[in-house]
Formats: C-alpha cells, sequence, structure tokens
C-alpha cells in the first residue's frame, strides 16, 4: 500500500478525539487509481485518508503534507472539494503522512461526456 501500513494509521487516529475509537478493523483501503495517492475508508465516520505515495513536486514528506493542506484549504472556498479535516504527520508506517478529508459519495464520471459535469 505504498508504504503505509494500516496499524499505523490506525495508531495515529486514535490520538485524535474524533477518531479515539478507531480500530485497524474500521479502515478499508479503497482501490488505487492514480498514481500519487493511496486512499482509505474510515469506517462509519464520513471521512477517507488521502495518503501520498510520493511528491509529484518532489518535497520532503512535511513539506508536501503543508502542500497538499494548504491547497485543500483555500479550493475549500469554492465549495466543489472535500473537507479537509485533519492531518496525520509522516511517521513510522505513514511515510508522508495523510490528509483527513471528506468522503464524496458518489461515482466516477464518464469520460468524456461527463466533463461538463466536471467542469
Amino acid at each position: 500500500m505504498g508504504g503505509v501500513e494500516l496499524p499505523a494509521l490506525s495508531r495515529a487516529l486514535i490520538k485524535k478525539e474524533t477518531f479515539s475509537d478507531i480500530l485497524p478493523v474500521d479502515l478499508e483501503l479503497m482501490q488505487v487509481k492514480g498514481l500519487f495517492h493511496v486512499h482509505v475508508r474510515i469506517a462509519r465516520k464520513g471521512v477517507i485518508l488521502r495518503i501520498p505515495r510520493e511528491s509529484s513536486l518532489g518535497l520532503s514528506p512535511e513539506e508536501n503534507l503543508a502542500y497538499q493542506r494548504i491547497s485543500f484549504q483555500r479550493a475549500a472556498v469554492g465549495g466543489h472539494t472535500p473537507v479537509l479535516r485533519g492531518t496525520i504527520s509522516p511517521q513510522d508506517g505513514i511515510p508522508m503522512g495523510a490528509l483527513i478529508v471528506t468522503e464524496v459519495i458518489g461515482r466516477t464520471p464518464p469520460l468524456p461526456s461527463g466533463l461538463p459535469a466536471i467542469a
């Protein structure tokens, strides 16, 4: 899973008040669709972990996580992106850290017919 371990994610999450009841069994690896992130659903919480596999800009793990955090915060103003709920710092088992974002329920738009809806 790109160097990320589910038990490490569980240990990091339980340190956060909102996720103190999370067990490894509550973490569901989602289908990998891209090159730069792995996504893990957190059962019953309505959020997912967006876990960088590497930095597309060649940034250190800390710089990359800060860059993505700021990007989500800036994009949130438009109201069309998942909401950033928190971050997990890079650590053993989570080498690039993770972002905690709201889960978007739906399906992937068909391409190319879905491009107008995406725009």
